[in-house]
């Protein structure tokens, strides 16, 4: 992750979205450790175990693009989306 490039102490993600699996969590190399990233099958189940979060990327597909980032916004907490 780029954050750990940056000197960051600890991630900037702290959740990801897939709504095509199960709730879990997904590993990812932290400088020469492991963090463990939950991965929600919804974004209003991520809104409501992140409530601090304010900024929503959006990767989804040209397809869903619309959908997701309209959804996104309906989430007051949510103050930047890109």
């Amino acid at each position: 992750m780029l954050d750990h490039m940056c000197k960051r102490k600890e991630p900037s993600v702290e959740a990801l979205i897939f709504p095509f699996s199960g709730n879990h969590m997904e590993k990812f190399y932290w400088g020469t450790g492991e963090i463990l990233v939950p991965v929600y099958t919804t974004t209003q189940e991520a809104v409501a175990k992140h409530p601090g979060v304010s900024v929503f990327i959006n990767f989804a597909s040209f397809r869903s693009v619309f959908e997701t980032s309209i959804e996104a916004m309906k989430y007051p907490s949510m103050k930047t989306l890109a």
